[in-house]
């Protein structure tokens, strides 16, 4: 896969980047922009700090997102194996 270069903007910045997937990027860079400009919206702090809480911002959601997934993974899991299990014991009594 080719490297996409693009312009973005978060914060009323333009930014130079590159990657794989342009979809991606613009999605990525549209995350960030709208949790920046939640943060900028609600208080008037300094550039670091509203850098600074927009990753932690975006940083708990990725994980919370990932926690959700694999709550969902370990009831899909238990699931099969009751399914597999039932499949097992009814296939012995059949032989």
């Amino acid at each position: 896969m080719s490297m996409t270069s693009m312009k973005i903007v978060i914060g009323d910045k333009e930014y130079d980047i590159k990657g794989d997937n342009k979809e991606l990027m613009l999605k990525s860079a549209e995350v960030v922009n709208q949790t920046y400009k939640e943060i900028s919206d609600n208080s008037d702090i300094d550039l670091l700090t509203k850098s600074t809480l927009t990753a932690l911002n975006i940083a708990e959601n990725g994980l919370k997102a990932e926690s959700e997934f694999n709550t969902k993974e370990n009831k899909i899991v238990e699931e099969l194996n009751k399914i597999t299990d039932f499949i097992e014991d009814n296939l012995n009594k059949l032989k």
